[in-house]
């Protein structure tokens, strides 16, 4: 059930993933192809931005869907950028899947 206090917390959590990434709304928003009042409007209204704009800004701060809603990962843990690193792993020809794979068995210590 998704309660005030749970949107609440999320404007927090994105709050902090702004400041921590130093950004604004308004950059993101010009950077990602919407309007920054579209979050501002949101969030007086307590509501959760649209899923398109939600995975746009997952993508870009790095972090988790599961941790900007819900605060917590409750699915494996994968960032948007692990995903994305994924997808390009799995389209990749043989040859290269087996040199990745070879560098990141090899022992760095």
């Amino acid at each position: 059930m998704i309660t005030t206090m749970a949107v609440k917390e999320f404007w927090q959590r994105l709050d902090a993933s702004v400041k921590a990434e130093g950004t604004s709304y308004s950059s993101l928003g010009s950077d990602l192809g919407f309007s920054a009042y579209t979050l501002y409007n949101d969030r007086a209204r307590n509501l959760y931005p649209r899923l398109s704009i939600l995975v746009k800004l997952v993508e870009r701060l790095g972090v988790s869907l599961d941790w900007l809603v819900f605060g917590e990962e409750k699915g494996v843990g994968y960032t948007a950028s692990d995903l994305d690193m994924l997808r390009i792993y799995s389209s990749a020809p043989a040859d290269v899947k087996n040199i990745v794979s070879r560098i990141l068995s090899k022992d760095w210590s």
